[in-house]
């Protein structure tokens, strides 16, 4: 977990704690703690965007610490729960469905060409009206694609693959993280388990260093062992 963000008591305090927490969807997987200098929680709910707090500290109870960690993940989640993940991270207008072109960006996003997006959306939209609507979502989230690499086996251009390595590459320094593998899986196979996660990352990650290069990513996108 980051070191925290401290606040001292002045007369715009909360207007300094609202700054910074930014805004709810940005902790989008990620737990707010707030505390006093003795460790009392403070706990506030979002209204209209920023954190309204359901007992004000005073004066004694300062400097606050602003803690923001990652939630964990169960073992086993539910459908449900990745649901509401892949709907967060695909839904581009905030409408109650995701349409072609939301689907198209959200596999981008992790690599996936549009015409491979397509075909993976036409599985999940059997009435084929251009969107997924929450059962069809429902469907998607609960089954995802199984065969991930499958995906990346149609991609023959090498500068696509390149791209693909790029966007799992979340911070760009040139290897793919456990961390960054999950943010991957959310979007292709929310119903991953971390048991799922752990054998895909080993699987990729051949010299067994603790992160996937591209090299190990493009011998894996072509079968090599």
């Amino acid at each position: 977990m980051p070191r925290p963000t401290k606040i001292q008591y002045t007369l715009d305090w909360q207007e300094k704690v609202q700054k910074e927490l930014r805004e709810p969807e940005f902790y989008n997987g990620k737990e707010i703690i707030v505390k006093d200098k003795l460790g009392q929680v403070f706990d506030f709910d979002w209204e209209d965007g920023k954190p309204k707090f359901k007992e004000l500290p005073d004066n004694d109870n300062f400097p606050l610490r602003i803690y923001v960690k990652r939630k964990k993940r169960t073992a086993k989640p539910s459908p449900l729960e990745r649901f509401e993940e892949v709907f967060r991270a695909i839904n581009d207008d905030d409408d109650k469905a995701i349409s072609l072109d939301e689907f198209k960006q959200g596999m981008a996003s992790v690599g996936v060409p549009g015409d491979v997006a397509e075909n993976l959306f036409n599985r999940f939209d059997p009435d084929r009206s251009g969107q997924l609507d929450r059962a069809e979502l429902f469907a998607y989230a609960a089954k995802g694609t199984s065969d991930i690499r499958q995906l990346f086996k149609q991609v023959e251009d090498k500068e696509e693959v390149l791209a693909a390595f790029e966007n799992w590459d979340e911070d760009g320094d040139g290897t793919i993280t456990k961390l960054e593998l999950e943010r991957v899986l959310v979007v292709l196979n929310p119903s991953f388990t971390k048991k799922d996660l752990k054998k895909l990352f080993k699987t990729v990650d051949k010299n067994g260093d603790g992160q996937i290069d591209y090299e190990e990513f493009t011998d894996w996108v072509a079968g090599r062992k």
